[in-house]
């Protein structure tokens, strides 16, 4: 029983820690290039980008 408490928590740790990471990861990245537009989301002028970004600062 307690071995098994174990790797449950070991697994529990690891989708929690993959759920943030898909939470907090910018969709398509981010231009990282030495240009006037680098640090600026990829999909920028993506409509449906812009959809959700603005209703992510609702929630917010």
């Amino acid at each position: 029983m307690e071995k098994a408490s174990k790797t449950h928590l070991v697994v529990d740790t690891l989708i929690a820690t993959v759920a943030f990471t898909v939470g907090i990861t910018m969709p398509g990245g981010f231009i990282g290039q030495e240009s006037p537009h680098s640090g600026f989301a990829v999909l920028i002028k993506n409509t449906a980008f812009k959809f959700g970004s603005e209703k992510h600062k609702i929630k917010i």
